[in-house]
């Protein structure tokens, strides 16, 4: 297996997005450096390639994620040599009957009552590419799409705080892959215009009519409709600029994201955020949040606009641990704690009906994982008000992998406390469609601290 899986033109253009939207695959440079715009693209590449690499490493050699059909036994030998392309489906869950690549198998598909499917739900989501935002790469990719095509529009980005206006966006292949843009309506074109009336300003140390008291977040982007309503994506980052190269290199770099609009996803609110730290070490911290709630009142409510069938879902997903490196590869993962919360609605959830589960993963590579998940049927998120994981759900089987000789077992013993809260989980499963989580982060000393994953719904480093 790649030691990076599936790197589709997304991840792969995203060291470019603000320095050049050219089919090179070469950063640009000035004067022999990267450009302020260039770094902060570079350190977002990066991020995203980093993620998805730790997601690929725990499905290969003796480190894996066990992947076969629904009926497999638990067994140590049960592993896929394939990418999370063929192995997950195309909304990043464990499998499904067609998968990324556009096979239909019924063989690969798995439901929430395999013994995997916790682990394997934490692979699909890091390691695989999809267009919505319930993977890494497809919830970071839309507003790499953007920002390309900003770049190219504009041609480069000043940084100065200055409002230059935009007549709309023209997405093509420089910038997306053909599915990307078919997902966004292009229809097999190789572009899609998307007219508005707007402006995109780019500022140091930015301060956003949406965060107005941001102290911790050093470049921003922001593209706004000048209605307030058609479409708004803002892009943060926290880098020092005066180190060549790319920031994740040097183990510091920070990205917050937030994502609406009538055009795009309706009056729904997409937030993402990630942090890498730890400096030259061997040994990096990284901490990756991703939000969405597109949980509809009825069919005509204006989340997803345009697509009343499959937009009734919301998903949140909280991942924290460390990474050693050797030779610039990853070489273990360990202190892995994240938690993922997931659910339909009956409203445009494309027939799959109410449901809702949790699943959490914690452990190192090098000793063991253990996955768990809780679920309930039949229940759509928005009644899960008063709910904990002991009255609300129904608790799965506990898989673990023990160590590198990939010894499989279901008698794990209890999930760590942190995982297993018996306290309300309401708005870390169901987040509000606000800005309040963005804002807080650039104003909190950004997103992430040392310990545990919890569902503690601000995790926050306090001033």
């Amino acid at each position: 297996m790649n030691k990076v899986l599936g790197i589709s033109i997304l991840a792969i253009s995203s060291i470019l997005i603000l320095s050049n939207c050219s089919n090179s695959t070469s950063t640009p440079s000035l004067g022999g450096s990267l450009t302020t715009a260039g770094q902060m693209a570079a350190g977002l590449g990066g991020s995203i390639t980093t993620m998805k690499g730790m997601g690929g490493k725990l499905g290969t050699g003796s480190f894996f994620i066990p992947m076969g059909s629904e009926t497999d036994s638990l067994q140590a030998t049960d592993v896929s040599t394939l990418s999370a392309a063929t192995k997950c489906s195309v909304n990043a869950e464990p499998g499904d009957d067609t998968n990324l690549d556009g096979v239909v198998s019924g063989a690969e598909r798995y439901s929430q009552a395999h013994n995997n499917f916790a682990l394997q739900k934490f692979y699909c989501s890091l390691a695989s590419d999809s267009n919505g935002p319930e993977s890494v790469s497809g919830a970071l990719g839309t507003i790499q799409v953007v920002v390309c095509a900003i770049e190219k529009q504009l041609g480069s980005l000043s940084f100065n705080g200055v409002a230059v206006p935009i007549s709309g966006l023209v997405l093509d292949t420089t910038c997306a892959s053909q599915s990307k843009l078919n997902s966004m309506g292009a229809g097999g074109a190789s572009s899609i215009t998307i007219a508005f009336a707007g402006t995109v300003t780019s500022a140091l140390n930015p301060t956003f009519s949406e965060i107005p008291g941001n102290t911790w977040y050093s470049h921003g982007i922001r593209l706004a409709s000048n209605d307030g309503t058609s479409i708004k994506y803002i892009i943060l980052a926290k880098f020092d600029p005066t180190v060549a190269g790319n920031p994740v290199d040097s183990g510091n770099f920070e990205f917050a994201t937030l994502g609406t609009g009538s055009i795009m996803q309706g009056t729904a609110i997409e937030t993402t955020a990630g942090k890498i730290s730890g400096g030259a070490a061997v040994t990096k911290h990284l901490w990756y949040e991703m939000r969405v709630n597109r949980i509809k009142g009825s069919v005509s409510d204006p989340i997803c606009p345009a697509d009343s069938s499959s937009c009734g879902f919301t998903r949140h997903t909280r991942i924290s641990t460390d990474i050693s490196f050797s030779g610039g590869d990853i070489s273990d993962v360990s202190n892995f704690s994240g938690i993922i919360t997931d659910g339909n609605d009956s409203v445009g959830a494309g027939g799959s009906g109410n449901q809702r589960h949790v699943v959490s993963a914690s452990g190192s590579l090098s000793t063991g994982l253990t996955g768990k998940i809780w679920n309930s049927p039949g229940n759509s998120p928005a009644t899960l008000s008063g709910n904990t994981l002991t009255t609300g759900f129904t608790a799965g089987t506990t898989t673990c992998i023990i160590g590198a000789a990939s010894s499989i077992s279901t008698t794990c013993g209890a999930s760590a406390a942190v995982l297993a809260p018996a306290t309300v989980i309401d708005t870390y499963f169901r987040p509000a469609n606000s800005t309040a989580w963005f804002v807080n982060s650039t104003t909190k000393n950004g997103i992430g601290f040392s310990g545990p994953v919890t569902f503690a719904d601000g995790q926050f480093i306090l001033p």
